[in-house]
């Protein structure tokens, strides 16, 4: 009995060990099937890391991070690590502009020595990031014509015809004004156009005969049930004032002719942002000269311009708080030859930047500079004779300086290209009778978009 009982407890403790020994194998092998498995999905979410952007790194981190705990390997640091690139403060923050597009409806008309033009611009620009801004301009002038002159001339795709000859000299008064909105689409951007597009049909039909006031509230109503769209708010408004002056001379005969323009502009505008809280006062001035000469079609043509604006950005609600000051500059040099109708013009050789050096006015010694600078341009509301010394190339060198150390300096490349259609007629003796009107479509394309940090330009992405 007792051998029996020891047999049996023998094969009992033997069957016990055997059925741990068992699970102790299966452990085991669930374990490194575990681990296994644990080393593919690593791999895949390793890849996962090298190719994702940074949001897509740090959720797939953390779930290689549990993975690595459960197999008792320890957790990983995930982001806010030594790897994690320090931010550059002077890398811009906001969207560039891709490209930009401008489309111009104008009317003209002189009598006696006055002279008076309307133009109607939409503008749409195409940003880095996917959005589209569209600024909705309204513009007029008025001023003295001295010259002398007259015939009739046609312009198509910058071919002219006719018979016209004129010499003048023209000083105006300008004021602009707009809206500019900001989509997120191009079906929202194309539609909001065509929004713009009938607006400005219905305005223009309405400015005939009595109905203005009726513009605004019948296209609403054409968009709202005719096609079923609702525009969307703007997000900022602006009006500026200025003056004007050109002097030209021109002589079409048939298919041909010369020309000769130079012109100049100035203005004092404000620009308030209402999703930004902000309001901008900024100063513009802009000169170009142009010229062409053709025969049956055939001929060259070159351009080259420029345009410096200076702004300040104060908070809305307390206009007495500046927080930046920027200064913009655009230059843009061509010369081309041209064939019959524009067609197959050979690519014009041209060169054209635009820069950007802006500052924020978080220190005494920024704030100090800008002003200065402010004043040495003898931006109006800043002329206090505290910078009046500063000689004005100076105080643009101190200033950028100042941006390349403590703000942002960036800088594009554009290329531009335009189409104009005109027609006109009228007589220039002693008093002017005269009368035209316009179209034209200027394309502007930014590449090669860079900022300066760190002694040297680094690459803009996607600019």
């Amino acid at each position: 009995m007792k051998v029996g009982n020891g047999v049996f407890s023998l094969w009992l403790k033997s069957d016990v060990r055997s059925c741990g020994s068992r699970r102790g194998r299966e452990r085991g092998a669930a374990l490194v099937e575990f681990a296994g498995m644990a080393i593919v999905v690593a791999v895949i979410i390793g890849g996962v890391i090298a190719v994702a952007p940074s949001h897509g790194r740090d959720i797939a981190c953390s779930i290689l991070s549990k993975v690595s705990e459960a197999i008792g390997a320890g957790g990983m640091q995930c982001g806010g690590g030594e790897n994690k690139a320090e931010e550059d403060e002077h890398k811009p923050t906001e969207a560039c502009t891709n490209s930009r597009q401008t489309q111009s409806v104008k009317g003209s008309a002189g009598v006696a020595v006055v002279s008076v033009e309307v133009k109607g611009d939409i503008v749409v620009e195409k940003l880095s990031d996917g959005r589209y801004r569209v600024t909705d301009a309204r513009a007029a002038k008025v001023g003295e014509s001295l010259g002398g002159g007259g015939g009739f001339e046609v312009i198509a795709n910058n071919q002219k015809f006719g018979q016209y000859l004129n010499a003048d000299g023209t000083v105006s008064g300008a004021v602009e004004a707009g809206l500019i909105y900001e989509v997120d689409s191009e079906k929202a951007k194309n539609d909001l156009v065509d929004h713009l597009y009938r607006k400005a049909a219905v305005e223009g039909v309405s400015s005939v005969g009595s109905f203005g006031s009726l513009a605004a509230p019948i296209n609403e109503a054409i968009s709202h049930y005719v096609f079923g769209y609702q525009p969307p708010k703007p997000t900022a408004a602006y009006l500026q004032v200025g003056e004007e002056g050109s002097v030209s001379a021109e002589s079409t005969q048939g298919v041909g002719g010369v020309q000769a323009e130079g012109s100049y502009a100035r203005a004092l505008g404000v620009k308030v942002d209402r999703e930004a809280g902000t309001t901008t006062m900024y100063y513009k001035t802009n000169a170009g000269v142009s010229g062409n000469a053709s025969k049956l079609g055939f001929g060259v043509e070159g351009s080259a311009s420029g345009e410096a604006i200076i702004a300040v950005t104060v908070n809305s609600n307390d206009p007495n708080k500046v927080l930046n000051v920027s200064a913009t500059g655009t230059y843009d040099a061509q010369i081309g030859a041209t064939t019959p109708l524009g067609v197959g013009n050979p690519p014009s050789l041209e060169s054209g930047q635009v820069w950007t050096a802006s500052v924020d006015l978080n220190s005494v010694e920024a704030d100090r500079m800008a002003r200065n600078f402010l004043a040495a341009a003898k931006v109006p509301g800043y002329e206090n004779g505290k910078g009046a010394l500063e000689n004005l190339g100076d105080a643009t060198s101190t200033f950028i300086n100042a941006a390349a150390d403590k703000g942002v300096l960036t800088r594009q490349d554009i290329s531009t290209t335009s189409s104009n259609y005109e027609a006109k007629l009228g007589v220039k003796l002693e008093l002017e009778l005269s009368a035209g009107v316009g179209y034209s479509d200027e394309n502007v394309e930014f590449s090669n978009g860079q900022y300066y940090s760190g002694g040297k330009w680094n690459r803009w992405e996607g600019c």
